[in-house]
């Protein structure tokens, strides 16, 4: 059952909150371009806004040549290095989830779809209060070569998630991370890890 809903936010891009599903997306064209149709027509509410630690306004990086890609990012190497490419920017705004989900009166997510190309730590930075009250049963979020660019290594995601069981998403099942290792859990690639709240019965 777990395997499918992360296939299926996989696919869709969706933040699941309670029985309303929000889409933070802060590359503007993309927003502009997919975002707004496809809200409308899968009845969810887009936003045009990045999340991060806290409020504020900070420069977006992308492909000279594609910009509006899926792969744009708060860090410069991401697409100057990694990718050996030309990059472009723009000033996007940022908002953190702990205020959010308070200002919507936000009991309880189900399920937080976490995919911002190596900003995943500011993210959860941005929502320690609802980690620290368990409002967040699931969490799907990826390490990989981008958290090199962000300086984040895997320990930083662990000892954050305290009251989370931590697996690693497997072709056909999910790898229970019970116990930190450097030469197991820092790997740089293709890791895409679901968090599931302590207190959240998981059946797999």
């Amino acid at each position: 059952m777990i395997n499918n809903i992360m296939k299926q936010t996989i696919r869709n891009f969706l933040v699941w909150i309670l029985a309303r599903p929000f889409f933070y997306g802060f590359n503007v064209k993309l927003y502009i371009l997919v975002l707004q149709e496809n809200a409308k027509n899968n009845k969810y509410t887009a936003l045009n806004l990045g999340c991060g630690k806290s409020k504020s306004k900070l420069e977006l990086y992308d492909y000279e040549n594609k910009d509006g890609s899926s792969h744009a990012s708060l860090y410069r190497g991401a697409i100057n290095e990694l990718r050996q490419c030309n990059s472009v920017s723009h000033i996007v705004d940022i908002i953190d989830i702990d205020s959010f989900i308070s200002e919507q009166n936000i009991q309880k997510v189900s399920l937080l779809k976490i995919d911002v190309e190596g900003n995943e730590y500011s993210v959860f930075e941005g929502l320690k209060e609802a980690l620290k009250k368990g409002i967040i049963e699931i969490i799907h979020f990826e390490f990989n070569e981008m958290n090199i660019f962000s300086r984040t290594f895997f320990k930083d995601f662990y000892d954050l998630l305290e009251d989370y069981q931590l697996f690693r998403m497997l072709p056909n099942h999910l790898l229970l991370l019970d116990t930190y290792s450097p030469i197991f859990c820092e790997i740089f690639a293709y890791q895409n890890i679901v968090a599931v709240y302590k207190n959240y019965r998981l059946n797999l």
